[in-house]
């Protein structure tokens, strides 16, 4: 008598099937984060390479201008700071945006006529600008950035005001903010400003100091670049440490934790 035996078909089992998904699911839960905290990075290099291309442009237009600042507005018309230093850089546009920031605010106005048009951004919007002559002519274009420069690196220096402005050649060069990640287009910042209770659209009373640069774009830091040309990745609290006046005085605060 001969018997015959089956055989075992070849497959998964149900149990054998959902631990592998289970294996799967648990993968990507650890990676995501991961994967999500290198693009984060990314991002960040792109932006401070950005910052650093308009320091090289603005050491150019120092060179090219015996060492004399932007005004704050040119004698042609009102020309940005980027439009001033346009002939130094050759990606103006692209290179106003930073990737965590590249979108206007959703709803920002158009333009409306006003010969100094701005909008606001935030953490995650860009603001968008524009120049007009005074008669209502278009002198300048419709902009997007995410930037702001420290108006006490500009030339212009009313007399009641001259010892905030910074004298040049600079002295600690390498501790003036020149540019940085912002939601304005210029500010005139003090290390006495307030810290913002916002992080992600500060305050109105804050947004024209060290509060419009106190945002947490970058994993609770902000991406400047300082008038000796350098770059750096700077936490929120460290803001305050900085010149970012001729005579700043360094000043330890307490930034919110989202």
């Amino acid at each position: 008598m001969s018997f015959r035996y089956g055989r075992r078909t070849s497959g998964f089992s149900l149990v054998e099937l959902l631990v592998v998904i289970g294996i799967i699911v648990l993968l990507i839960a650890i990676l995501l984060p991961v994967v999500n905290r290198i693009r984060a990075i990314s991002r960040s290099t792109k932006c401070l390479a950005n910052l650093q291309q308009w320091g090289h442009s603005y050491e150019m237009y120092l060179n090219a201008n015996n060492n004399k600042p932007i005004s704050e507005v040119d004698g042609a018309g009102h020309l940005r700071w980027w439009e001033v230093l346009s002939p130094y850089n050759d990606n103006v546009r692209t290179s106003l945006l930073c990737p965590d920031a590249y979108e206007p605010r959703a709803g920002a106005p158009v333009p409306d006529g006003d010969k100094a048009w701005i909008s606001w951004g935030s953490a995650f919007a860009a603001w968008r600008a524009a120049s007009k002559w005074s008669s209502g002519r278009v002198f300048g274009n419709d902009y997007f950035g995410s930037y702001c420069i420290n108006a006490w690196t500009f030339h212009h220096r009313p007399r009641n005001m001259q010892q905030l402005y910074i004298r040049f050649p600079a002295r600690q060069a390498a501790r003036i903010p020149l540019l940085g990640d912002s939601m304005a287009v210029w500010a005139v910042p003090t290390t006495g400003d307030p810290v913002p209770t916002n992080l992600i659209d500060p305050e109105r009373d804050a947004r024209g100091g060290i509060g419009g640069y106190c945002i947490d774009r970058h994993q609770m830091a902000v991406n400047v670049v300082f008038l000796d040309g350098h770059g750096e990745h700077v936490p929120l609290a460290g803001l305050w440490q900085l010149k970012w006046t001729e005579n700043s005085v360094p000043r330890d605060v307490v930034v919110p934790t989202p």
